[in-house]
Formats: C-alpha cells, structure tokens, sequence
C-alpha cells in the first residue's frame, strides 16, 4: 500500500495525460488543438443548489460541498493538461465524455450497465461546468456531444474536447 495523501496533493495525483490511460476505447489520435484528458476517482453528479437562511433574513444559496469539490478537481485536471494555464478553444466544440464506474458488490453479475444513480445528464453538467473558463468561453460552444457510462476497473471520467472546423 502506499501512503494517504492529503487533500493538497488529491486533485493532482489523479492525472495522466491520454496517451498513458488504459481505460475504455478513445479515438486514436488527437485533432490538432483538441484536448484530452482523464481525470480518475468516483465521478459526481451536479447537486441541485440549497439555500440556507442567514442572519437578518437574508438567503444564500450555495452548491453541494462534494459537487463543488468534483468540479474543482475536474477543473485542476484540465489546468495540468493544458500545462499550467487556461486555453480558450474557440468556435463549435465535440465534446466526449466517457464515465467509467466501479461495479457495486451488490450488483449482480447479469447488468452490464450502471443504469442507477448518478444519471448521466448531472454527471454531464458537473463536468461541463468545471471546464468553463478553463477549456472554453461558454458551454453554448458545444454542438456535439458523445456520452457513455459503464463499469470498469479504475473509476473516473476520460474527457475529450475537439474544435470543428466551421462548414
């Protein structure tokens, strides 16, 4: 076994750029300014917000503490993979999300899909939310979109961002 680490070391430990991840099938090599990544660990589903009261009856209304940390380690990722800094991509975006989770003991060996919780569109938007102002300007740049989710051995999210040419 190797050492725990803390919470400062966490988000980068789980990086390795995509030529090194062995999880499911990806295209073979990226397009020219594409950006590609995996980020490894539990995927979460975005939270819905909460709201809380605060003294002298203002509300505040804030997002769950395990969505914004999900968000945060997404995001530190993409920041690694785009060595440092962030790299607007500008134009029409593919976006591919492939979400790899660790099967459940409970689960029986017949279902070969995780069609339980989180459901894919959260999982979706907790992603695409954390890549804004790190990869691109605006998720509205997204007009194509490649989505999966299954089982598999090292839980996580393989990330694929591709500029399309304009036609």
């Amino acid at each position: 076994m190797g050492r725990a680490r803390t919470r400062a070391e966490a988000p980068l430990a789980g990086v390795r750029q995509e030529s090194q991840a062995q999880a499911s099938p990806r295209p073979e090599s990226p397009a020219l300014g594409a950006l590609a990544f995996t980020v490894y660990g539990s995927p979460v589903a975005q939270g819905r917000p909460r709201a809380a009261r605060l003294p002298g009856g203002k509300i505040h209304i804030y997002n769950p503490a395990s969505s914004r940390d999900w968000r945060q380690h997404v995001r530190v990722q993409a920041l690694v993979a785009l060595g440092g800094r962030p790299r607007l991509l500008e134009g029409p975006l593919e976006l591919t999300l492939s979400f790899e989770f660790a099967r459940p003991k409970s689960a029986p060996k017949r279902r070969i899909w995780p069609d339980r919780r989180p459901d894919l569109g959260n999982c979706l938007k907790s992603c695409e939310d954390a890549l804004i102002g790190v990869a691109f300007r605006d998720d509205a740049q997204i007009v194509r979109m490649t989505l999966d989710k299954h089982y598999g051995p090292e839980p996580g999210v393989a990330i694929r961002l591709t500029p399309l040419s304009p036609q």
